[in-house]
């Protein structure tokens, strides 16, 4: 395993994982994962793809009681504004990811259970190997090579084809191993998990690395591979929605789903109560900020 990962050099998409469930509250997602939605994908048939979407701005009329003086929203000290401002901005321009770490938490008490395989991708423009579909590819093989004997097999096979790693394979090659790899009948169902698929770059070159994505997932939908669901988060991006809404199962937007709002109100009431900044801060003026965040906050 270990010369097999030296040789595909993963990205490791659990540190986004990592950061996106520490960051969420601890029901943030819950309403969402309990659902129908999450049932019937499940459920659902061969290579189906579950889509959420939402959208990651706030009305700038939501700052308002960190970048004025009209507003009493303060512990007295300028410089402290900002921090309280960032704080609330970090969250809700990523909901949609605090509620794919909460289907991966899911996904993984199945796969803890025996019940699932599990792989996970977050795209991330701060990290290259997280930008391009040869990121994913390398990472998705290398978790699911040890969760079953026919996948560690595919891939060893893989390897020895490229000179026990003394060669490297294009993407197109990496495509066809993991296609092969999930065409392999698996003791159970694979869950494929991609986050933030927007972060991945979308240039005016002939083929964009989002337009190598999505053609990907194209073709794994395409493929009806019968252990296979897959669930991708994004913005509603014209060329994400082009793609994805006609081959997905279902798309869900956040900005339409009444429990995201809740999901909102429990955050901002949880960093209210706890952090250090606003500990000298009278209730009048936590419940303003409670109450203006809320109320602008225009979509996930």
């Amino acid at each position: 395993m270990g010369s097999i990962q030296k040789w595909l050099c993963p990205p490791d998409p659990w540190k986004n994982f990592n950061v996106a469930r520490e960051s969420r509250h601890k029901e943030t997602g819950v309403w969402f994962v309990k659902g129908k939605t999450i049932s019937e994908w499940k459920d659902s048939g061969p290579s189906s793809l579950l889509w959420i979407n939402g959208k990651r701005q706030l009305s700038p009329s939501a700052y308002i009681f960190a970048e004025t003086d009209a507003l009493p929203v303060r512990s007295g000290r300028w410089e402290e504004r900002p921090l309280v401002c960032q704080t609330f901005h970090a969250f809700l321009l990523r909901t949609y990811s605090l509620v794919s770490s909460a289907i991966i938490e899911e996904i993984k008490t199945m796969q803890n259970s025996g019940l699932a395989s599990l792989a996970i991708f977050y795209y991330d423009f701060r990290e290259d190997r997280k930008k391009h579909v040869s990121g994913l590819l390398s990472s998705v093989l290398f978790q699911l090579c040890d969760q079953a004997d026919s996948y560690y097999d595919i891939l060893s096979g893989f390897y020895s084809t490229y000179r026990n790693g003394a060669q490297s394979p294009g993407d197109d090659e990496l495509v066809q191993c993991l296609m092969d790899l999930l065409k392999r009948p698996g003791p159970r169902p694979v869950y494929l998990v991609i986050d933030a698929l927007d972060e991945c770059p979308s240039t005016s070159s002939l083929s964009s690395p989002r337009e190598k994505l999505l053609s990907f997932l194209e073709d794994l939908v395409e493929a009806q591979l019968p252990n296979l669901r897959i669930c991708v988060t994004s913005r509603p991006e014209v060329d994400i929605t082009a793609i994805l809404e006609p081959i997905a199962f279902r798309s869900v937007s956040l900005h339409d789903e009444s429990g995201q709002k809740g999901d909102i109100i429990k955050y901002i009431e949880s960093i209210v109560d706890t952090n250090n900044n606003m500990q000298n801060w009278n209730v009048e003026h936590k419940q303003l900020v409670i109450d203006v965040l809320t109320k602008k906050a225009d979509g996930m």
